[in-house]
């Protein structure tokens, strides 16, 4: 960084910093011959002295699980919540890689700076391996985040005090204005966690919930935007939303109003429910003139939403087509719960029953799918499927 691009105030802004990041070891005197291509900005982040020298990076302790998708997010009864402050070393080869000019002199940062391309992979990694090395059990990483939970209270006590035994032999530094230990629920990235039932973050919601009705187009298109957002917390969102969306007029008429005030509503009283995967699950579909919407269910219990507009020629589609289109984005949506498990659909489409029926009493179909692939002569893979299947199909599922 030459004298002469910036001027003297942010200069000696600039020197200052990397004065104290030599004197606390977050940069170091480099030895090659050019720096490496790096934008260098003028208000660059004073250090935090609560950092500690180590081979991790800031770490955040925090309470919950991976939302609805471990098995252990159901028996939850107490969280630990802390943050851990380490610095993320570089290793030797890659520090010079880092390196800067500034005050006359080329420097190299110690410490993994902001703006690397593959800084928060790599940190990832390191924090996955700090866990797996150490044998934490129900800690889970997640960046500068790490969740240590318990089924109850002695459990949660001993993997803390694991977690506790594991960063000291790391010379790991807690910070402990960020610690919580021992809740039942807790906020995390945008979610309320607690007593088997998880709700939006209301911090997070606090923006929405205290917005005015929209009075322009691009302040009504911010409010859908922002309703979006959080679609999956509300039961046919997107038949609820309509009339905002088609409102054009300012200020709103009264059903767009009625919609914006109940919409904010339902999502302050929005929550879902655990998944447990040891019960049974149930998809229901529904599909209006204008969207498809379906819920998955357990004990009579929502445990996710899903909807979604029709568009272009959907509109016109007849109502039959429409359910089954339904069914189709419900069971494509979960398919990770659903896939090689039992469960029930239910729909309000009268037009058709589906029924289970056994093979050995499927004759008359099954004999004419049977005959017809047993005239097939080839050994050959591909033809036989080609023979057997529409071109289409990849899979020869009745093989």
């Amino acid at each position: 960084l030459k004298n002469g691009n910036i001027g003297i105030r942010p200069l000696l802004t600039l020197s200052q910093s990397v004065v104290q990041k030599l004197q606390i070891s977050i940069v170091s005197p480099n030895v090659r011959q050019k720096p490496a291509p790096r934008k260098i900005i003028n208000n660059l982040p004073e250090p935090k002295n609560r950092v500690a020298s180590m081979q991790s990076g800031i770490v955040e302790h925090y309470s919950g699980s991976c939302f609805n998708c471990k098995p252990i997010a159901r028996d939850l009864l107490n969280r630990h919540k802390k943050r851990l402050c380490i610095d993320y070393s570089q290793t030797e080869a890659d520090q010079k890689y880092t390196a800067f000019e500034a005050n006359g002199r080329l420097d190299h940062f110690r410490r993994v700076p902001f703006g690397v391309t593959n800084g928060v992979a790599v940190f990832q990694r390191a924090m996955d391996k700090f866990v797996d090395e150490e044998g934490l059990k129900d800690t889970f990483p997640y960046l500068d985040n790490i969740t240590v939970a318990g089924r109850d209270q002695e459990e949660h006590d001993e993997n803390v005090q694991t977690f506790h035994e594991a960063i000291r032999r790391r010379n790991l530094t807690l910070n402990e204005t960020k610690s919580v230990e021992s809740k039942s629920s807790i906020n995390l990235r945008g979610y309320g966690i607690g007593h088997g039932v998880i709700t939006p973050d209301p911090e997070r919601l606090r923006p929405l919930q205290e917005f005015p009705p929209p009075e322009s187009a691009r302040t009504l298109q911010r409010v859908v935007g922002m309703f979006a957002y959080y679609a999956k917390w509300i039961p046919h969102f997107s038949d609820k939303i309509k009339p905002l969306m088609k409102a054009v007029t300012f200020p709103l008429d009264s059903d767009a109003l009625a919609a914006f005030n109940t919409l904010k509503k339902e999502f302050g009283n929005a929550a879902l429910q655990h998944v447990d995967e040891s019960l049974p699950f149930v998809v229901e579909c529904d599909a209006s003139e204008v969207a498809l919407s379906a819920t998955l269910n357990q004990a009579g219990r929502p445990v996710a939403f899903m909807t979604r507009m029709l568009h272009g020629s959907e509109l016109h589609y007849p109502a039959v087509e429409k359910e089954a289109m339904a069914i189709v984005e419900a069971v494509r949506k979960w398919q990770h719960f659903l896939a090689r498990r039992h469960f029930t659909l239910k729909t309000d489409q009268r037009s058709y029953t589906v029924e289970y029926r056994p093979g050995k009493d499927n004759v008359t179909p099954d004999s004419f799918t049977r005959a017809f692939s047993a005239s097939i002569s080839s050994n050959n893979l591909e033809e036989i499927r080609i023979g057997s299947c529409h071109p289409g199909v990849t899979r020869m599922l009745h093989f």
